[in-house]
């Protein structure tokens, strides 16, 4: 039976266990910023920032994400190492014509990983962590520094876990479906 995914701490213990730097920067994205499997197989390195702290998606939807500290060491591995081919995507497939990976790729190489790290964690459950990762919206305003908020505060928001999240969603569903239906009557 696979160990639960639950913080990002137990996610950092899974990518040092990875061998690929490709994988590992694709997985800490992910859980880093939350992007969508179509955000993912069309960034390219011109829509991260030169000190890898925002990433600009394109698309029906355009979106500026912060990406988190942990996940940069592993994006900036990638970029350095990431093999020429002649397209724009960040993430390639390290065999044959180098062409960007599939949202079937994507989800192999996250089972892969989860199953040989003896980790329970899929596309979705790493899209979860990047909420729970204790970084500030972009369009938030900054503490000031009058703030009650403090360091311990901070690394609470880290370690909430994913655990305790599903059934609080789960409720929140439930009043809207209830709701629905009498609205509906």
């Amino acid at each position: 039976m696979k160990t639960p995914l639950n913080t990002i701490n137990d996610l950092l213990l899974c990518i040092k266990k990875i061998d690929r730097t490709r994988d590992q920067s694709l997985i800490s994205l992910i859980a880093a910023t939350g992007l969508y499997l179509d955000e993912i197989r069309h960034i390219s390195s011109q829509d991260i920032n030169d000190d890898l702290t925002i990433i600009h998606t394109t698309g029906k939807r355009p979106r500026k994400l912060s990406i988190s500290s942990f996940a940069k060491p592993y994006l900036n591995q990638w970029l350095l190492e990431r093999p020429n081919s002649k397209y724009k995507a960040l993430f390639i497939s390290l065999t044959g014509d180098k062409t960007p990976l599939s949202q079937r790729g994507v989800d192999n190489i996250i089972r892969k990983w989860s199953d040989t790290t003896n980790l329970n964690f899929n596309y979705q459950k790493l899209r979860t962590l990047s909420h729970l990762s204790g970084k500030p919206p972009l369009s938030s305003p900054k503490p000031s520094p009058h703030s009650s908020q403090t360091s311990s505060d901070h690394s609470q928001t880290e370690s909430i876990s994913i655990t305790h999240l599903v059934p609080i969603v789960s409720l929140c569903l439930a009043l809207i479906y209830k709701t629905y239906k009498i609205v509906v009557k």
